[in-house]
């Protein structure tokens, strides 16, 4: 999907850690990704960025064990950057307006209290801060304020679609909240759904309430489990987002650059696909200078990739792509370089069958991946005629 720009923004949605023992890199990486990019990843704080679970789930046994003479202070630091993370995150995408938040909502959650509050306050959801007041117990509004903020975290729809609001006997803190809450929370805020993470789904995501809320788990195999990963995407003015369920490898297998990946099928296929360029090169020109209003020869990654799909008619991974079709700097995509000493008789496209077989089961764990890939009902059957379908459509 590309990295993150002010025109491909990332929402990433709670629980970075306690998910293995990489958990110090990942949130690393993502503050990392926030530093560099602030206008375009965002960071929702979910139930497992709080002291008190990082305690029973592993985050900081791991920091101790990796910074051992420095475990308090980096510590200290992770606690106050997960109080400082936001509660929830608002989306406009023109004809859709989601809320993305971690856990869920319920009947008393209020978005103008939740937008003024000093969040800094709550290290952890699981117990209460001091009351502002002085006294040993919080206020009654800060008792309310309190609870929203754990329904946030912690709520589930209903397994049973029940209306209303009731205790979650699964987490023994905040609600099951039904689809008529659902139904009067995005009428009240003028919102089209909510957009959800906190429950571990057998392909990735799943709808409910109607498909007014959708919940998307994005760590496949979770707990040596065999359920897959899903992301979400939703392009502006579009009334449905895309959702793409993936399995991850287990660390210990070798990883393959993308060029190794794509050895078996890159040579006919780009044969065939240098062909279709070149016999719409004044169509790409057109639709180039037409986008490159300011006459810059450069354009956004993103918008290149949408006039790639527009005149081939092809949806393939054209960021994934790029390197090998056009050149790029810091300024985006120069696509006249797509043109430059492009001849369909170049040799490294030629294709040789010298030891298929043996490539078949070097790449065997690839061909997996790409038959997963074509089982989009994750059957375990792929039929030879879809099998064709797919290929003529996506490698050409």
């Amino acid at each position: 999907n590309g990295l993150p720009a002010i025109d491909n923004p990332y929402v990433f949605n709670g629980d970075f850690v306690d998910r293995g023992s990489n958990s110090v890199e990942v949130i690393l990486l993502l503050m990392v990704a926030l530093i560099v990019n602030p206008s375009s990843v965002f960071l929702n704080r979910g139930n497992h960025e709080d002291i008190m679970v990082t305690v029973r789930y592993g985050f900081q046994n791991e920091v101790n064990k990796k910074y051992p003479a420095r475990k308090t202070p980096v510590l200290d630091l992770f606690k106050d950057i997960f109080s400082w993370l936001p509660l929830y995150s608002y989306v406009d995408a023109g004809k859709s307006r989601m809320m993305i938040v971690h856990g869920g909502i319920s009947d008393k959650v209020n978005l103008k209290k939740i937008n003024t509050l000093t969040r800094n306050r709550y290290i952890s959801i699981e117990v209460p801060p001091q009351s502002q007041s002085g006294g040993k117990r919080l206020t009654a509004d800060e008792d309310n304020e309190y609870r929203q903020i754990q329904d946030l975290f912690w709520s589930d729809p209903d397994p049973h679609n029940r209306k209303g609001c009731r205790k979650n006997d699964a987490r023994n803190m905040a609600c099951f909240f039904g689809p008529d809450i659902t139904e009067q929370f995005l009428n009240k805020y003028n919102l089209s759904m909510i957009i959800r993470s906190h429950q571990v789904k057998e392909e990735g995501y799943e709808f409910t309430h109607d498909r007014k809320v959708l919940t998307v788990f994005s760590a496949s195999n979770y707990c040596k489990g065999s359920n897959w990963g899903a992301i979400v995407r939703w392009d502006y003015n579009e009334l449905e987002p895309w959702l793409i369920s993936y399995k991850t490898e287990p660390v210990e297998m070798e990883k393959l650059s993308f060029n190794k990946q794509v050895t078996l099928f890159e040579d006919p296929a780009y044969q065939s696909l240098l062909e279709k360029i070149m016999t719409n090169k004044s169509l790409f020109q057109k639709e180039f200078e037409k986008a490159d209003k300011n006459q810059t020869n450069h354009l956004p990654l993103t918008v290149w990739s949408e006039i790639m799909t527009k005149v081939l008619q092809i949806d393939l991974p054209w960021l994934t792509l790029r390197s090998k079709l056009v050149q790029e700097d810091t300024k985006g995509i120069l696509y006249n370089s797509m043109f430059d000493g492009l001849t369909l008789d170049n040799p490294k496209f030629q294709m040789t069958n010298a030891g298929i077989m043996e490539d078949l089961y070097m790449w065997k764990d690839m061909l997996i991946l790409l038959f997963n890939l074509i089982d989009f009902n994750h059957s375990g059957i792929v039929y030879i005629i879809l099998m064709n379908i797919y290929l003529s459509n996506i490698i050409l």
